[in-house]
Formats: C-alpha cells, sequence, structure tokens
C-alpha cells in the first residue's frame, strides 16, 4: 500500500481514525504545508506560473543550460 501512496487506515481501541504512511511521505506533506503558509513564496510562484503560462518567463541562454 505504502508503495502506491495508498496508507493504510486503522482504528484505535477509543474508535479514532488513524493512518500510518512512509517517513518520505510525511517529510513530503511537511514541505508541501510549509511552502503553502508562506505567502511571499506562493505569490512568486503564482507569479513565475503566469509568466510562464504568457510565454514571457526566463529563458535561459545556451551557456547557461550548458
Amino acid at each position: 500500500m505504502i508503495a502506491d501512496h495508498q496508507p493504510p487506515n486503522f482504528t484505535a481501541s477509543d474508535d479514532a481514525d488513524f493512518v500510518v504512511i512512509s517517513a518520505e511521505e510525511w517529510e513530503c506533506e511537511q514541505e508541501t504545508r510549509y511552502v503553502l503558509q508562506d505567502r511571499s513564496l506562493m505569490a512568486q510562484i503564482a507569479r513565475s506560473a503566469a509568466t510562464h503560462a504568457a510565454g514571457t518567463g526566463h529563458r535561459p541562454s545556451q551557456d547557461q543550460c550548458d
């Protein structure tokens, strides 16, 4: 289950539901939460997405790509 990113669900003796995920998946979730809570970073991502969609974003030179 964990390999396909479907965490197993469990129910504790007090009927509280919980899931088990891998440490790698936990780290990814924490990083995502951090990014989503950073307003300036989210604004930068939105600007980058808009310029990319418009085709006006930064285009590196061939030297920069090499």
